[in-house]
């Protein structure tokens, strides 16, 4: 079943005759604006939207060290 956010997202890209996949990274990238400003984070922040499903994932990426230095 498509969830209501995937249905506006193809009615959308119909309407403006665009490939759902532009309208799609051009709401994640949207997302990823509004995440960080939301937030307050900056850096590695990815938001996926999963085609099929309609689900949203934001992800914050790190780099794993041996001794923190910037705890934030």
């Amino acid at each position: 079943m498509k969830s209501e956010f995937l249905i506006a997202i193809t009615q959308l890209a119909a309407e403006k005759n665009l490939p759902r996949e532009v309208v799609i990274k051009t709401v994640e990238a949207a997302l990823v604006s509004a995440y960080k400003k939301d937030s307050g984070l900056q850096g590695n922040i990815s938001v996926r939207i999963d085609p099929d499903k309609g689900t949203v994932h934001v992800y914050q990426h790190r780099t794993v060290v041996e001794e923190v230095t910037d705890p934030a």
